[in-house]
């Protein structure tokens, strides 16, 4: 089904200080492909309105990574976290009614499975909604914390874990879908 009523955000202005490399995290190769070349590509059978890279460290080198497969490009700067992210894009999200955001750096990611959340949303919905993951070792992920199983009550980053919240194995995969008729007012009370 296609997905005109939704835009795509891929986050990719970040460094990767991690890495310990002066490339940007998203132009790192992986099977013969950028990271975030590779995200877009599972994207682009979504048949979404638009796919917009946010973009800021090394904005120009991204964009051109990106653009030859018909992404557009925003500037954030500073970085200032997803949400602010959002908000910078929100022109070139323009009467989208679903907002789905995702890293540049999950070249794993399946279509399907973006399918899937997609449509999880629209059935439910919802506000928003989270891809998250059972997995043996959570650490150094954000944990969810849930209300209800169907209910996320927060995300809590792994540096604020409580002792008894380490016992958490549902981590946050940093993949989202929003209605925008509830994200806008919500990012704008900030």
């Amino acid at each position: 089904m296609p997905n005109k009523d939704a835009v795509i955000v891929i986050l990719a202005a970040g460094k990767g200080t991690r890495l310990k490399s002066s490339l940007a995290k998203v132009l790192h190769n992986t099977g013969g492909r950028s990271l975030i070349e590779s995200v877009v590509r599972v994207c682009l059978p979504l048949g979404a309105k638009k796919i917009v890279a946010i973009v800021g460290h090394q904005a120009d080198q991204v964009a051109a990574a990106v653009a030859p497969l018909g992404v557009e490009s925003v500037l954030q700067q500073p970085q200032n976290g997803t949400g602010h992210a959002v908000l910078v894009a929100k022109r070139a999200i323009g009467n989208a009614k679903i907002v789905v955001v995702l890293p540049g750096d999950a070249p794993l990611v399946r279509t399907e499975t973006l399918k899937s959340l997609i449509a999880t949303h629209r059935s439910g919905n919802a506000a928003a909604t989270i891809l998250s993951a059972v997995v043996s070792d959570p650490s150094g992920y954000g944990r969810i914390l849930r209300k209800s199983e169907n209910t996320v009550a927060s995300i809590v980053e792994d540096s604020q874990l409580t002792t008894e919240q380490r016992e958490i194995n549902e981590i946050n995969s940093s993949i989202y879908c929003f209605s925008t008729n509830k994200l806008w007012p919500a990012l704008l009370r900030k």
